[in-house]
């Protein structure tokens, strides 16, 4: 049986959006129509988004949003819903809000296209967002409210065939600094080692000369233990490698070295690999390309994945750019400063180009949680942490989505700032699994 789903208009938003949440969030077949004789003849489950419903039809009242080409700043008409505050408020629908103008909006990321404060990275800060303001940063809505629409087509037509998908856990990993030590010459760590001297720090003044003799693993050569913390769950993750030109932000082995290269290398036999495009790469669409042809001759191998360095993120320019490198799925979309659903979802999503109102090639798939934003942007202890984490995993898990998060290898290093973390990404490990 397929749903039949009246409006009068089908525009680009439309047809992109409601494709979103029947076909990919609730895996139903489904087929718009702007026939509304054909639409009253139909004997089986319907659906009608307009003004005023036609029948007795499961009925979504609309908004203006999804039938505008434009991009401006929106009157959202907000209203309280289980909870939170949500946008687009309207009556006499199955919803209180027109639930699939809100989910355009956070999808599109329509409010980042919008004039906005930016942080020292020039980034859209999370604090910015709707999301965060109106209390649902930390809920993936869009797939609630996709999964309330399902129960209210069951009960109305309980043979719809959902397909339905399953729950799936995601470790990513970002390799910005591949090494320590062995990352740095003889004079680096000579200063390395005379500042730790001079602040006392013995431990790590005697783990770079450990290093430097071969005498010890470099502490952030946390490769074997990942690989095996993930082949317990069974879980293929995926490794984004930095590769660009030195820089102030960009402090990786350089590219040539073989020590970096064997490394990508022996990661890329058992895991994904994609590249995490230099820092200053966000305005400059051939360093992209540059790096990603880097990585292409050292794995012998196309690379279609990647995540911007310090997840900067500028729309539309950015993923423009990817696309033009040929670029096909980023894993960039999430917020340094908060943890949560940056797009409001925990599906994987095509990009809509809002500036030529058009769905485009490139499948963006949001990451729900950052080592670094736990530690060092909201300060929590390990318990604290992982307390977090396991309830955004429930969210996920509630409505059979993906639960992708964001880890990297210095992270689990267990020195410094991240001492007992390695224990923390194992729990997390199989708490999510």
């Amino acid at each position: 049986m397929i749903l039949l789903i009246y409006t009068p208009v089908i525009t680009n938003r439309i047809k992109y959006i409601f494709n979103f949440i029947f076909k990919d969030i609730l895996q139903l077949s489904y087929q718009l129509t702007n026939d509304i004789t054909a639409f009253t003849d139909y004997p089986y489950s319907k659906i009608s988004y307009t003004d005023n419903p036609v029948g007795d039809e499961l009925f979504f009242k609309s908004s203006s949003l999804l039938l505008e080409k434009n991009i401006a700043k929106q009157e959202q008409n907000s209203q309280e819903y289980k909870g939170y505050t949500i946008c687009y408020s309207v009556q006499n629908s199955a919803l209180p809000f027109d639930v699939f103008a809100a989910s355009f909006y956070l999808l599109s990321r329509y409010e980042e296209y919008l004039p906005s404060v930016l942080d020292s990275h020039l980034r859209f800060q999370a604090e910015n967002s709707y999301a965060f303001k109106h209390g649902f940063l930390n809920h993936p809505v869009i797939d609630e409210w996709a999964f309330e629409i399902k129960e209210m087509l069951k009960s109305r037509s309980p043979n719809l065939n959902f397909k339905g998908r399953n729950y799936l856990f995601l470790p990513t990993i970002d390799i910005d600094r591949a090494y320590a030590y062995q990352s740095s010459g003889l004079m680096k760590n000579t200063m390395r080692f005379g500042k730790a001297l001079l602040k006392g720090d013995i431990e790590k003044a005697q783990s770079i000369i450990k290093v430097g003799l071969g005498k010890s693993k470099d502490p952030f050569d946390t490769y074997l233990y990942m690989n095996r913390v993930h082949q317990k769950i069974e879980s293929k993750p995926i490794y984004f490698f930095l590769l660009g030109d030195a820089g102030k932000y960009d402090v990786n082995l350089h590219f040539e070295k073989s020590r970096l290269q064997k490394l990508i290398q022996k990661v890329s036999n058992y895991a994904k690999v994609g590249i995490h495009p230099s820092y200053h790469s966000n305005h400059k669409k051939e360093w992209i390309i540059k790096e990603k042809h880097r990585l292409e001759e050292i794995i012998n191998a196309p690379v279609k994945l990647s995540r911007q360095h310090y997840l900067r993120l500028h729309l539309p320019y950015t993923y423009h750019d990817l696309l033009q490198a040929g670029i096909s799925d980023d894993y960039s979309m999430g917020y340094a400063s908060q943890i949560g659903f940056r797009a409001s979802t925990c599906t994987s999503f095509t990009w809509y180009d809002l500036a030529n109102d058009r769905e485009t090639e490139l499948t963006v798939h949001p990451f729900v949680v950052m080592d670094v934003t736990l530690l060092r942007y909201l300060k929590l202890s390990i318990s604290e942490a992982l307390a977090q984490v396991k309830q955004l995993s429930d969210y996920v898990r509630a409505v059979n989505g993906t639960f992708t998060t964001l880890w990297h290898n210095e992270s689990i290093s267990d020195i410094n700032d991240w001492k007992g973390w390695r224990k923390m990404y194992q729990n997390m490990v199989i708490y999510c699994c």
